[in-house]
């Protein structure tokens, strides 16, 4: 994990003072907001394709629970569903919207579905023409949980070395 990453991870996780059980004030929260959004991280912004036309509430719930899943798991996304037109806008338009959305990403979350839908096909053949990676949702968030673990285990580590050899001196 890079250094970047790991200090937005922590910035992250000032602004939910729960996690930390640290009491946050309101001035700490914007300044932590306008660092965190000054950052940019190349591995970390994912934007999500998948289906959406002729489904049910156009799929909107769908995105929107992966969206959470995968800013939980500690990604930047950029969503279709947040791209301020409303659902019933022409295809055209959420297409030429989400396309330049698409390109401030590094990588790209598939749903399940999404080799039926024209417009993510046109955005995975994009990404992929690009270089960039495209794995299902569930991969990036599982591979963001190893990572974690793996963080965590080494800074277990960290301190426990700290701690032995402090008791040593």
């Amino acid at each position: 994990m890079s250094p970047m990453h790991c200090a937005a991870t922590f910035l992250r996780r000032l602004l939910d003072p729960e996690d930390l059980g640290w009491n946050v004030t309101p001035e700490v929260r914007t300044g932590v907001r306008q660092v965190l959004s000054a950052i940019q991280f190349d591995a970390r912004r994912l934007y999500i394709a998948g289906p959406m036309t002729g489904l049910p509430e156009y799929n909107y719930p769908a995105f929107r629970q992966t969206a959470a899943a995968l800013r939980a798991s500690g990604f930047e996304v950029a969503c279709p569903t947040e791209n301020g037109l409303p659902a019933d806008a022409p295809w055209i338009d959420h297409m030429r919207v989400n396309i330049s959305r698409l390109l401030t990403c590094s990588a790209v979350a598939v749903l399940p579905g999404w080799e039926a839908s024209r417009g993510a096909q046109i955005e995975v053949n994009l990404a992929r023409g690009l270089g960039l990676s495209v794995q299902p949702a569930q991969a990036w968030i599982e591979a963001a949980r190893k990572e974690f673990v793996a963080d965590d285990e080494a800074d277990n580590e960290i301190e426990f070395n700290s701690y032995a050899q402090h008791q040593s001196g």
